[in-house]
């Protein structure tokens, strides 16, 4: 799986592109962003777009697998 987060100073939403090897992407299905979970599917590029919020000391969370 891959994971990050992304704690900036000021709060907001953020778009994420994410872009895995066309033959790794297939692999992954599932987004969890801040705890809401979805299901995916990766672009022609094996990319994954999401966006979520983060607060000051509540940073952006997501998780593909």
């Amino acid at each position: 799986h891959y994971e990050g987060w992304y704690e900036p100073l000021v709060g907001g939403t953020w778009k994420v592109w994410l872009r895995l090897p066309k033959e790794e992407a297939p692999r992954f299905g599932t987004l969890d962003v801040n705890g809401e979970i979805s299901q995916v599917k990766a672009d022609a590029s094996g990319g994954f777009k999401f966006s979520g919020d983060s607060a000051p000391g509540k940073p952006l969370r997501w998780k593909l697998a």
